[in-house]
C-alpha cells in the first residue's frame, strides 16, 4: 500500500512539472531593454539582426567574430614607441596622429574591422596596430558613444557628451534626430546618453549630424584606408533596424569594401558584445534544445519512480572449498623440471630437512657438528652413520657445479630413509 501511494504521488509530481513546463513554454518571452549590443541577443537592444545580415553585404567573403582582437597579436614590432605612454597610460607624445605609420612597412592581412558597442577601449599598442592596419589600405567602422581616448588622440579627434538634464522634451528630441548623407532624418527614442564629435582633422568628412548640427559621425582617410566613427550605436540594434534605421545602417556598411570582415567580441579582456548568458538561458534560446532538456529531466524522474520498488539483492553462489595445494606443488615441480637445476633442488631439500628438524625435534641447526648429529640421532632413533652420510653427501653436492639426476635420486632416497625410519 505504501509503495503504491509513493508511485501515485511521484506520477502526480511529474505531471505537474510537465504541465508547468508546457505552460511556461507557451508564455511570451519578456523583453529586456538593457543595451547589450550582443550579436547573440534577439532582445530590442541586441545586434542579432545586424550580425545575421552582415554577410549579405560581403558576398563570397568571410564575416567572423574573434574572441579577443588585440591587434598587437598581428602587428607587434619593436619599432612601436611604447615610451610615449606616461605612468597613467595616457599617450602624450603626439605631433602628427598618423606620421609614425609612414616608417612602418609591414604588410597586414586585408580585412574590414567593425567595432560596435557602448564603449570601445583599446590600449596604446592596439591603437597603433589598428591605425597601421588602416594605413595599409584597410577600413574600419567604429560605432560607440565612448571611444578610447588613446585612439581619438592619435586620430586628432575629440568627443564629449551632450547634457540633456536641463533640456525640455522638444529640444531633446531634436538631439535624437539624425541626418545621414541625403537620407530622410531618423528619429529615435530618448536614450540614456548621447555623445558628439567636437573636433576633428580637416581631412575628415562629416557624414551624420542632428538637428542642432552636432556632429555624430565622420569618415577620415588613414593612409590608403579609412576609419568611420559614429556616436549612435543604438541605431544598429534589432529594434531600430526593424523600425526605421535600416537605410542608414545599410549605407554606412556599404561604404566598406567587399572584403573579409572582422567583428570584435572583446575589448581589453572584457566581453562587450556577448550577453552574460547562464546555462538555462542558453538552453531556452532554442526550442528544440529546451524540449531535449526537459525530456531528459522527465526520463530521469520516471527512472527514479520505477526504482522505488524494492529489488532483491542477488544471492552469491558459495562453492565448496578447493584444495589447491596439489596444483601448487605440480606447478613448482614443473618449474624445477624445466630448469633441470638438481644442485638447487639438493639445497632446497636440505633447507626443508633442517626446518623439519627444528620444528619436530627442537634442535638448533646453526652449526652442523658431531654434537648436533649425536643429539639428532638420539631423538630421531636414526643411526649417526646415516646422518653423517647425509650431511657429507650434501656438502659434496653443494661444492659440485652440476648434480646429475642419479646423484639427486641418491640424495633424495637418503632423505626418505630418514623420514621412513622403522
Amino acid at each position: 500500500m505504501l509503495k503504491r501511494t509513493a508511485i501515485i504521488i511521484s506520477l502526480l509530481l511529474v505531471l505537474s512539472i510537465f504541465v508547468t513546463i508546457i505552460y511556461s513554454a507557451a508564455q511570451p518571452k519578456p523583453f529586456s531593454w538593457y543595451p547589450t549590443f550582443s550579436n547573440y541577443s534577439k532582445q530590442p537592444y541586441g545586434t542579432y539582426v545586424f550580425y545575421e545580415q552582415l554577410k549579405n553585404f560581403f558576398p563570397n567573403k568571410k564575416v567572423r567574430r574573434i574572441q579577443d582582437y588585440d591587434f598587437d597579436w598581428y602587428y607587434y614590432d619593436e619599432l612601436f614607441d611604447t615610451d610615449s605612454v606616461d605612468e597613467d597610460g595616457v599617450y602624450y607624445d603626439i605631433i602628427d596622429s598618423t606620421a609614425f605609420l609612414t616608417y612602418l612597412d609591414e604588410e597586414s592581412p586585408k580585412f574590414n574591422f567593425i567595432g560596435l558597442n557602448y564603449s570601445f577601449y583599446i590600449d596604446n599598442l592596439d591603437a597603433k596596430a589598428l591605425l597601421l592596419h588602416l594605413y595599409q589600405g584597410n577600413h574600419a567602422l567604429i560605432a560607440s558613444e565612448d571611444i578610447s581616448y588613446l585612439l581619438l588622440k592619435m586620430l586628432g579627434v575629440e568627443m564629449d557628451y551632450i547634457d540633456l538634464d536641463t533640456a525640455n522634451e522638444v529640444e531633446s528630441q531634436k538631439r535624437y534626430t539624425i541626418s545621414y548623407k541625403g537620407l530622410e532624418p531618423i528619429k529615435f527614442s530618448k536614450y540614456e546618453t548621447i555623445s558628439r564629435i567636437i573636433s576633428f582633422p580637416d581631412s575628415a568628412r562629416v557624414i551624420a549630424t542632428n538637428t542642432y548640427d552636432d556632429v555624430l559621425g565622420i569618415t577620415m582617410p588613414i593612409g590608403e584606408g579609412s576609419i568611420t566613427l559614429f556616436t549612435a550605436p543604438i541605431l544598429f540594434t534589432n529594434y531600430y533596424l526593424l523600425k526605421n534605421s535600416k537605410a542608414l545602417v545599410e549605407e554606412m556598411v556599404m561604404d566598406l569594401p567587399v572584403a573579409e570582415t572582422i567583428w570584435a567580441d572583446q575589448v581589453e579582456g572584457q566581453r562587450v558584445y556577448e550577453d552574460n548568458r547562464s546555462i538555462m538561458t542558453f538552453i531556452h534560446s532554442e526550442k528544440s534544445l529546451s524540449w531535449a532538456f526537459y525530456t531528459l529531466i522527465i526520463g530521469v524522474l520516471l527512472y527514479l519512480i520505477f526504482q522505488l520498488r524494492r529489488t532483491e539483492r542477488a544471492i552469491p553462489l558459495i562453492g565448496k572449498p578447493k584444495n589447491i595445494s596439489l596444483g601448487f606443488i605440480e606447478s613448482i615441480s614443473a618449474l624445477f623440471f624445466l630448469h633441470k637445476d638438481n644442485r638447487e633442488l639438493v639445497r632446497k631439500k636440505m633447507n626443508y630437512f633442517l626446518e623439519y628438524v627444528r620444528v619436530q625435534y627442537h634442535l638448533d641447526t646453526q652449526e652442523i657438528n658431531d654434537r648436533f648429529i649425536n643429539l639428532l640421532a638420539k631423538k630421531s632413533q636414526v643411526k649417526p652413520a646415516l646422518l653423517t652420510h647425509i650431511f657429507n653427501l650434501y656438502q659434496e653436492y653443494l661444492n659440485k657445479p652440476v648434480v646429475t639426476n642419479e646423484e639427486f635420486l641418491r640424495f633424495n632416497k637418503l632423505m626418505q630413509s630418514f623420514k621412513n625410519k622403522p
